[in-house]
């Protein structure tokens, strides 16, 4: 669910509002709060969820999202391209509280022509990275490892 947003004009045809709820497997902010639930209940929600394609490149397979969903635990982020909506790029990041639960995601979109991919890796993922693990701080999270941090 959002709970807040800032818009920009032009990026997505898609109207997200405050409270609205879009699909966990075809978003940035959907997989990186997937990624970092227990095994059990990730395997309730995918096998309890019917996985359906919103563009060509919407993962509906469950092994494909369940290794998608690794890396991004690995990485302690999410590139999406093109898999909710054509021609926007989704990059995401999970906030953590204080016993370590994913309790919500910061996300940036943005037109596929707007972003390269040197920008989205040299730029975007580590701002996204930084506002997710400052707001992890915030919630008391203390990060252990290297891969959040």
């Amino acid at each position: 669910m959002y709970i807040a947003r800032i818009a920009a004009r032009g990026v997505s045809t898609v109207n997200v509002t405050i409270g609205s709820r879009l699909p966990a497997h075809a978003t940035a902010i959907g997989k990186s709060l997937l990624a970092f639930q227990p095994k059990e209940r990730l395997n309730e929600i995918l096998f309890g969820t019917e996985l359906q394609p919103y563009t060509a490149q919407t993962k509906t397979q469950i092994l494909e999202l369940q290794q998608e969903l690794n890396e991004i635990r690995e990485r302690g982020y999410v590139v999406s391209n093109e898999e909710f909506e054509s021609g926007i790029h989704l990059i995401a990041a999970p906030i953590f509280d204080r016993d370590g639960a994913a309790i919500a995601a910061v996300n940036i979109a943005a037109p596929v022509a707007t972003f390269t991919e040197e920008f989205i890796k040299q730029t975007v993922i580590p701002a996204v990275r930084n506002v997710a693990n400052e707001l992890s701080v915030f919630s008391g999270y203390r990060f252990t490892n290297s891969i959040n941090c």
